[in-house]
């Protein structure tokens, strides 16, 4: 069965946020509005799929 439109979208979102992380860990600078700026991507990934109608109920 193939996966819906949501969850697609959340693994793609998934996956770019774990290489962003990565990214940030290997920075030596200031980190903090680097992570401000992942959670504020993650935090409109949510309310984008809640939007949709999604929640959690498409995982």
């Amino acid at each position: 069965m193939p996966l819906s439109e949501a969850v697609q979208n959340t693994i793609a979102f998934l996956k770019m946020a774990a290489i962003e992380l990565r990214r940030i860990a290997e920075q030596p600078s200031d980190v903090g509005t680097d992570v401000l700026r992942v959670a504020e991507k993650l935090e409109d990934e949510a309310a984008d799929m809640e939007r949709r109608g999604s929640g959690a109920r498409a995982l």
